[in-house]
């Protein structure tokens, strides 16, 4: 059995690296939504961002 890092990238920007088994997320992280930072501005956005650029801006 592997030992991996959670990826997960927190609200402060760092990412979370706790130590899991699971190769996803840690057992904290498991069932969040992945989160991307921007790469013109460096916001956090959601996995639903589109790959284009664009930002989608919730109702």
């Amino acid at each position: 059995m592997a030992f991996y890092r959670c990826p997960y990238i927190l609200r402060t920007g760092e990412v979370c690296n706790r130590g899991s088994f699971r190769p996803a997320r840690c057992q904290v992280h498991w069932n969040s939504p992945m989160r991307i930072p921007c790469k013109d501005c460096g916001v956090i956005l959601p996995e639903e961002a589109r790959e284009d650029g664009t930002k989608i801006r919730s109702a």
